[in-house]
């Protein structure tokens, strides 16, 4: 009996919410002695954590978790390229960005992109065969609904007791990040599913290495082997999706450790499922960018077939262990993304041509800008949550990304799950002065965190780069042949001017272009001479399609390239009717554009189509 006294007093010192609640495990002294400090911390009910000094947070809740998130999933702003160009132009093998492309080192993985995106564009384009700009919407409200299911489940899981779970939902819900960034098709944003699943689980892994052998003998069993196959693929998947993944858990994995220590037979699974998926995701690599695997052999559907495989590999590594050569050559036919990627970003040359910036841009100037005002309810300002799991994690990230000389806030949009389970609303003061001014200090940071997102929300979902997704839209209509909006089949130039690289995967009907006779080539302002380029040489056959993107060229330049477009007949070129130029231009350069054209072209017999449905930052 005393030592069942010393044990229980032990515990309730824990820090609150230091970790998640097993699901598995009763609930603990430490979840008891959390919601008694808060009930002693409310003065009455209208200071209480949940009520978060406004009206109805429940109402505010339920608003922006469901018609908003939908709303802002079928707006068409563009963020930044990398949402189409690494997702929707690789699969769809149309002018796919140099990871997938280098040959001798591709840098990312096709599986993420299988598993997260690919199941959704067959069900809209070939199961019911929807426009282009329909699969992207099935694809964002797709994202929405992972996010929001993933979120809500995983915070609900983490925090311990109610008010600090109403806390954490409200400030995730109504973040930009969560409303906008998530529903865009950034890898960042399967990150931040995958980060707080994988805490959730190691915060339970936590709860569970800190119960007494009289609570684990209570359980009856031991951890959850489910959650440990579900860590181990997390795990693999995340690192094949971002190889920074690893950095959000440096400290948390400590209590990983630990438990594989402790447990070394239930790890056993975790590890195998770990290295079985990461093995499936370098075979999966390298049959689609090789075309083949250099060890040949037959999916096993028996252990007799299985345990061929196994000695295969066996002979090969003691083969490798004689002659180092044999493991240098095989390797060099696999396509190890991560590996290939983290040699590629380890070269501060490589990463000069993406942009450089001071160490100190992520703590300064990202972090602050997902966070706004609400940066002062947190760490440092507050110290309540810094043994926490999610704590452990966010400063893991932050500290690592930080030493990376490429900086851009969308890498820490994990940041902000994490961040929403640390934001400190308790009520510390204990006078009842200093308790009004307290509250009269947290209930204007609040208000200033709507103001702050409900702006945000509507430059970033609506605004930003609205017009050139519409755009493709409506180009997909009029330049592929096939199409019966088409007016006059032929051939077509596609001019962006001042705008983001176009995601011309959008002019096809599907990932394998079947049934399309477009044939696109690329020009760009960093790769191309675009004033010297031959437009009158440049189409070969009914269908040819020539894509510039002027980026930021000079005025003038461009008023060359249009005129050597638009002007061809004059210069012998046959057929200079069914030559369609588009132009796509924010809409204050359209209108100086137009001008000229007006003037210096009317009498041109090639036809020019003015787009300016761009609304840019």
């Amino acid at each position: 009996m005393a030592k069942k006294k010393s044990a229980k007093s032990k515990n309730s010192k824990k820090t609150p919410s230091s970790s998640s609640a097993s699901a598995s495990t009763p609930r603990s002294d430490t979840t008891k002695q959390t919601e008694a400090n808060i009930d002693q911390d409310k003065p009455n009910e209208n200071g209480s954590l949940s009520s978060f000094s406004l009206n109805n947070w429940r109402n505010l809740y339920i608003l922006f978790a469901i018609p908003l998130r939908f709303v802002f999933a079928l707006q068409s702003s563009y963020i930044h390229p990398d949402e189409f160009f690494q997702t929707f132009q690789p699969l769809y093998h149309d002018n796919e960005p140099w990871e997938f492309s280098n040959s001798d080192a591709i840098a990312r993985s096709i599986v993420p992109l299988n598993l997260f995106y690919r199941p959704l564009i067959i069900l809209a384009t070939e199961k019911l065969q929807l426009p282009p700009l329909t699969v992207y919407y099935v694809v964002k409200l797709g994202l929405c609904l992972m996010t929001w299911f993933v979120y809500d489940y995983c915070l609900f899981k983490i925090m311990p007791v109610k008010q600090e779970r109403v806390k954490a939902l409200f400030f995730a819900t109504t973040s930009l990040l969560t409303m906008v960034h998530q529903a865009h098709s950034f890898s960042n944003s399967i990150e931040s599913c995958l980060v707080v699943l994988a805490v959730w689980i190691i915060g339970d892994l936590r709860s569970h290495l800190e119960l007494t052998s009289e609570e684990r003998k209570q359980l009856g069993h031991g951890f959850s082997l489910s959650k440990l196959v579900l860590l181990g693929g997390i795990m693999a998947i995340g690192i094949f999706n971002r190889v920074t993944f690893p950095v959000w858990f440096i400290f948390p994995g400590w209590y990983l450790l630990r438990f594989v220590l402790r447990f070394p037979f239930r790890s056993v699974i975790m590890v195998s499922v770990f290295v079985l998926t990461s093995l499936s995701c370098i075979y999966v690599d390298t049959v689609h960018f090789k075309g083949s695997f250099p060890i040949q052999f037959e999916i096993p559907t028996t252990i007799q077939e299985a345990s061929k495989i196994i000695t295969t590999i066996h002979q090969l590594i003691k083969e490798a262990q004689t002659n180092p050569e044999t493991m240098t050559n095989l390797t060099s036919q696999l396509v190890i993304t991560p590996l290939n990627n983290l040699i590629y970003n380890t070269n501060v040359s490589n990463l000069s041509q993406h942009g450089l910036h001071p160490y100190y841009t992520h703590l300064l100037i990202n972090y602050p800008q997902i966070m706004g005002p609400v940066i002062f309810l947190l760490f440092p300002f507050s110290t309540k949550y810094v043994k926490t799991t999610p704590f452990l994690s966010l400063f893991s990230g932050l500290l690592i990304l930080s030493l990376v000389p490429h900086q851009e806030l969308r890498f820490l949009m994990p940041a902000l799950p994490l961040s929403a389970c640390c934001i400190d609303l308790g009520l510390n003061p204990t006078t009842i002065s200093s308790w009004r001014l307290w509250k009269l200090y947290k209930s204007y940071i609040i208000q200033l965190w709507m103001i702050f997102n409900v702006a945000s929300i509507i430059f970033y979902g609506i605004l930003h780069q609205g017009g050139v997704v519409p755009a493709l839209a409506y180009l997909h209509e009029h330049v592929d042949p096939t199409s019966t909006h088409t007016t006059i089949p032929g051939n077509s130039v596609l001019l962006f001017w001042r705008t983001y690289k176009p995601p011309t995967w959008m002019l096809y009907n599907s990932m394998d272009h079947q049934g399309s006779k477009l044939n696109c080539s690329y020009l760009n302002r960093d790769e191309h001479d675009l004033v010297k380029f031959d437009f009158e040489n440049s189409f070969n056959e009914n269908g040819s399609c020539t894509v510039v993107d002027f980026m930021g060229l000079e005025y003038d330049s461009v008023k060359s390239v249009v005129e050597k477009a638009i002007v061809k007949k004059d210069k012998g070129v046959t057929d200079a009717d069914n030559e369609n130029v588009y132009l796509v231009a924010p809409f204050g350069d359209m209108i100086g554009i137009t001008i000229w054209i007006i003037s210096k072209l009317m009498n041109s017999v090639s036809r020019l189509s003015l787009l300016a449905w761009e609304f840019t930052k």
